[in-house]
């Protein structure tokens, strides 16, 4: 994967999706998506 690359993350809020999250913004990923529900 680029760096640069969209990478959508379902269950971001969760355990193991927050920890996704961080460690892909740690390893320098920048398009990170995540979505929100009402």
């Amino acid at each position: 994967m680029n760096k640069t690359d969209k990478i959508y993350v379902a269950g971001h809020n969760g355990m193991v999706g927050s920890a996704i999250v961080k460690k892909l913004r740690e390893k320098g990923f920048i398009n990170i998506v995540t979505r929100f529900s009402s």
